[in-house]
């Protein structure tokens, strides 16, 4: 006689230390307005996570608080469509419904063609990047094809 195979569902893994202190701080930061820059290191220390292990626990959190605040950002602001660059906007990119998606690139190099060739005369745009994420090919690029005033004559610096 053979008995019935057991049902339930296999048991899920327990998250390691790393992914359960930034979980813990990002429930902290939706259930209870928490600040994660100040949640997060006691958390580490007290639950002795060092090194690699609270270097990652710290880009998962400051990353995806990171991530909801642009995207928070780009619902409030009634944007029509967001182009992504580097492997810290992926997270972005992939949380955007895809009637929002413009597109994507690991570069700002990858990134050019796209942008440029979907921006139209009147279009309202808006670049941000640091220097070392090279963005300025893109505004150059843009200065090019609209000459006229730069990006600069339009700032409100």
């Amino acid at each position: 006689m053979t008995r019935p195979r057991d049902r339930r569902p296999p048991r899920r893994k327990p998250l390691d230390p790393a992914r359960r202190a930034a979980f813990d701080v990002l429930r902290a930061v939706s259930e209870r307005d928490a600040y994660a820059n100040l949640a997060l290191p006691p958390l580490l220390r007290e639950r002795g996570i060092t090194g690699r292990d609270a270097a990652f626990a710290t880009e998962l959190t400051y990353g995806t608080c990171r991530t909801r605040g642009l995207l928070d950002a780009v619902k409030a602001n009634h944007i029509d469509l967001v182009y992504c660059c580097g492997p810290l906007m992926r997270n972005l990119w992939d949380a955007l419904s895809t009637g929002k998606r413009g597109g994507y690139a690991e570069s700002a190099a990858g990134l050019e063609a796209q942008a440029v060739a979907a921006i139209r005369a009147g279009d309202a745009i808006m670049i941000k990047g640091s220097l070392g994420s090279k963005m300025k090919t893109i505004v150059i690029a843009l200065e090019k094809r609209f000459p006229g005033k730069t990006a600069l004559d339009e700032a409100a610096v």
